[in-house]
């Protein structure tokens, strides 16, 4: 394996949330990072090439694609709702996107000394309502419906790489994340995570909707664990990149009425908790087992939620 000091990386949607975080930790391990994204960057990393396009774009996916030893494939139109609302064109930026980003590798590598790796972002939406019964979930738990599109593409994906790692040989690596908190997510959209939105709304006094009644439970993972086991891929020697997908939680988890109930206590304790409508789409329990990540990548969270939450709420 090639030493960092002469390893490039591309990241796609490297300019968004987990992006930017991982773009960051690679530059601190010593990579040459590009990023490739349609927007402009609200944070700039240091150290960072960014290129503003669309990874549907073949000819540029092409350029970029050469000379590096890894993907980390990240953009993704990564919303439940934004995919419910237009199924094609997320279609189009979820699976076309992956497919463009497969053929990019694969027609390198073969021109490469070493094949070029890919890391796929997908996620626990796959597992529907497999946890509806409170255990934790494991990879093979992938449910046999989805009960939302984002599901269903992110699901193809990974199938559409389990054949090219068969076909081809491209060494890849699938994560499957849990719900991502952290600094960065914009709180001004409707589609970002409920701890962005419920820390923003709990600063202002505003009441916090809770989605039917707030009963659901999840497995909240602070963002730089997720980049942290991002980068860890790259110590794993490429013949164990298996394009088995491994899950990113913490093990652990809480109801979105407790975590309503933290976030409020932490802000002053001034707004409300109101009942809001189910949303379309979401599934009621989701946790974790994350021990083959333990096997794989030696992982373990560093970043617990309570801490987290605190530097939300006075951020």
């Amino acid at each position: 394996m090639q030493t960092c000091q002469t390893q490039s990386i591309l990241v796609t949607g490297g300019a968004g949330f987990v992006g930017t975080h991982l773009s960051r930790k690679l530059i601190n391990l010593g990579y040459l990072v590009r990023v490739l994204d349609l927007r402009k960057p609200t944070t700039v990393v240091e150290g960072v090439e960014y290129i503003q396009g669309d990874v549907r774009d073949q000819k540029l996916l092409h350029e970029l694609v050469g000379g590096v030893s890894t993907v980390y494939h990240l953009a993704a139109t990564v919303s439940v709702p934004l995919c419910q609302k237009d199924p094609l064109e997320s279609y189009s930026n979820n699976f076309t996107a992956t497919l463009t980003v497969l053929e990019a590798i694969r027609k390198h590598s073969s021109k490469s000394p070493a094949p070029i790796r890919l890391v796929f972002a997908s996620t626990a939406a796959l597992y529907g309502s497999m946890g509806d019964d409170g255990r934790a979930l494991t990879e093979n738990d992938t449910a046999a419906e989805f009960f939302s599109f984002y599901a269903a593409q992110k699901h193809a994906c990974e199938r559409a790489i389990e054949l090219y790692k068969s076909a081809f040989g491209i060494p890849s690596m699938v994560y499957r994340f849990f719900n991502i908190f952290g600094p960065g997510q914009d709180p001004t959209s409707p589609y970002s995570g409920v701890i962005t939105i419920f820390s923003k709304f709990a600063r202002e006094g505003k009441p916090l909707p809770l989605n039917a009644g707030g009963i659901q439970t999840r497995d909240f993972i602070s963002v730089y664990d997720i980049a942290n086991a991002c980068a860890a891929a790259l110590s794993v020697k490429t013949e164990n990149w298996d394009a088995r997908p491994i899950n990113l939680g913490t093990g652990s988890s809480i109801t979105v009425r407790q975590l309503a109930e933290m976030i409020r206590e932490l802000s002053g304790g001034k707004s409300e908790l109101i009942n809001a409508p189910a949303r379309e789409g979401d599934v009621v329990h989701s946790l974790a087992n994350i021990q083959r990540a333990r096997d794989i990548i030696k992982f373990k969270t560093e970043h617990d939620l309570k801490t987290g939450l605190i530097q939300l709420v006075r951020e």
